[in-house]
């Protein structure tokens, strides 16, 4: 399918399956993608961004959750640098083998876990490029919920021509599946108050970096 971006601020999300949803966790191309994947957080300094925010937010933080927290590499560095936090890690993966004992994990949707998440005014959220997969109706679902969250740390595709013409910068080290995902991702994404409008929270902080929306709401 052709896209056509004739606006950059005005083009409407366009949700596609991604392949690596669709893959077995243990196929080879599976396993490239997820490496291309940490690649790609290392260049867009993701992790770096997201723990300084939380240590911002730490004396009134005592719960952390991860949306999608994958193999729990960033969970892992939350718990490392803020011992002190609960953390809780939601993914429809098992546990990861190598997952500090300390840090509780959701297997599973975590859409049918919101209402047993343990939210509230101490809790920070995080969703690391996670959030483009979800159509309207979810969204509207995760707000009711996460309203109840002290601070959201989002980090999603910046849906742009920019954002297109960097990723395409990027293509020629990725494998197959993160090159078809990458442009499915852009897509989907969002654009500049499409997030805070949809969560109902005040921006404390935004950025861009590589095509990647990073916001701090409370």
């Amino acid at each position: 399918m052709t896209v056509t971006y004739p606006n950059t601020a005005c083009a409407e999300r366009l949700l596609e399956p991604e392949l690596l949803d669709q893959l077995d966790p243990t196929d080879p191309e599976a396993v490239r993608s997820r490496r291309d994947l940490v690649w790609i957080n290392r260049l867009m300094a993701t992790e770096g961004w997201i723990l300084s925010q939380l240590g911002k937010l730490v004396e009134s933080t005592d719960t952390v959750i991860e949306l999608g927290a994958g193999e729990g590499l960033l969970l892992s560095k939350v718990q490392r640098g803020f011992p002190k936090l609960r953390c809780l890690g939601y993914d429809l993966t098992p546990r990861p083998a190598e997952l500090p004992g300390e840090i509780e994990w959701v297997s599973g949707d975590f859409m049918g876990k919101l209402d047993s998440m343990p939210l509230g005014d101490r809790t920070v959220v995080l969703a690391n490029l996670i959030l483009h997969h979800f159509d309207a109706a979810d969204l509207e679902r995760m707000r009711e919920v996460f309203g109840q969250a002290g601070a959201l740390l989002l980090v999603e595709p910046d849906r742009s021509k920019l954002s297109l013409w960097l990723e395409r910068c990027i293509l020629p080290f990725v494998g197959p599946v993160t090159r078809s995902d990458m442009m499915t991702s852009i897509r989907a994404g969002f654009a500049k108050g499409e997030l805070e409008g949809i969560f109902g929270k005040q921006v404390i902080e935004e950025s861009i970096w590589l095509g990647g929306r990073r916001l701090l709401l409370q």
